[in-house]
């Protein structure tokens, strides 16, 4: 981890948008909650519970328009912090009942923005990731380690079904786990670096949370036929064609750094970031591995259509990728 970001992550705050939960936002959700059709059943799956949840408003008005605002416009740093969520898993009265509220709570927001998808080869399409140290992968470069810097990245760079925006649910923080974004604006970038970083010469392959390997060959900057910009970064993972195509890479990581907003996650908010715009990292920290170490629960959300053909056959929620 580079001086200049220990440094952001050590002068504390943030300067990602946060949005405090009113009594209001918290009430429409234990109302929600309460109704027994709005459960999970049992042996239901995660696919078939989050479908069951489209559309019936759970959210407030007022906190679904501060999400829409956000993704149909984004802002400067493509990152957008919900606090006070009413979620406590040390709790010793209905731990259980925490834990299931902590889910509801994730896929009510992920199915206001689109759909929650999971992928076949990585965690054999687990939708909700539960995210928490485990000695095992300190070193590795999962959101399950600990020990290194989580480098920058976009999720699921390696695919054109990668996920629009990424929600992280705090069930638990740690104080020493810094989780940064950084937004990419082209219109920054050095004109000669910019067009390097929009020609295919990147070859991405997925990371080792795949159990298939998967690449693409493409740019790292690139735009669909509105012109709106979808980022795919992950240099860890990336074969560059040509010295001109590594030197750009190198020169946007330098822009990245420099841009990079940080933030600790309290127990009970929920981080959303712009997986189209922003690549985001996470600090080195040090777990105890008693139980209750930082736990977060991660969706990636599409809200673009996914083609029926690349759809798993057992739950349309899962790419067979």
């Amino acid at each position: 981890m580079s001086q200049e970001i220990s440094q952001k992550i050590n002068e504390g705050g943030s300067a990602i948008l946060t949005q405090a939960l009113s009594i209001e936002d918290n009430l429409s959700l234990a109302m929600a909650w309460g109704r027994d059709d709005n459960i999970r059943r049992a042996g239901e799956s995660t696919g078939d519970y989050a479908l069951r949840l489209e559309d019936k408003g759970i959210l407030s008005p007022e906190l679904g328009g501060v999400i829409d605002d956000f993704t149909e416009n984004s802002n400067k740093t493509g990152g957008l912090l919900l606090r006070g969520f009413e979620v406590d898993t040390d709790t010793e009265v209905d731990p259980e009942g925490a834990r299931a509220f902590g889910e509801f709570i994730l896929l009510s927001t992920a199915m206001h923005i689109g759909k929650p998808y999971g992928y076949k080869s990585q965690r054999d399409g687990e939708i909700i990731q539960n995210l928490a140290p485990k000695k095992e992968d300190a070193e590795k470069q999962l959101g399950t380690g600990s020990a290194t810097m989580l480098e920058w990245h976009t999720e699921d760079a390696h695919t054109d079904l990668n996920c629009s925006y990424i929600a992280l649910l705090c069930m638990r923080g740690a104080v020493d786990a810094a989780t940064l974004i950084s937004r990419i604006d082209p219109g920054e970038l050095d004109k000669t670096t910019r067009a390097q970083l929009e020609k295919p010469e990147y070859v991405i392959k997925s990371d080792g949370s795949y159990l298939e390997e998967s690449q693409v060959k493409t740019g790292v900057l690139n735009y669909d036929a509105a012109g709106r910009l979808t980022v795919r970064y992950d240099p860890l993972y990336t074969q560059c064609q040509s010295e001109d195509a590594s030197n750009a890479l190198a020169e946007l990581g330098s822009y990245i750094d420099d841009k990079a907003v940080s933030v600790v996650l309290k127990q009970g908010e929920l981080l959303l970031v712009d997986n189209n715009v922003s690549v985001h990292a996470r600090s080195p920290y040090t777990p105890k591995y008693d139980g209750k170490d930082r736990w977060l629960k991660r969706v990636g959300i599409l809200n673009k259509g996914v083609p029926k053909e690349h759809l798993y056959a057992n739950n349309s929620l899962v790419i067979n990728l």
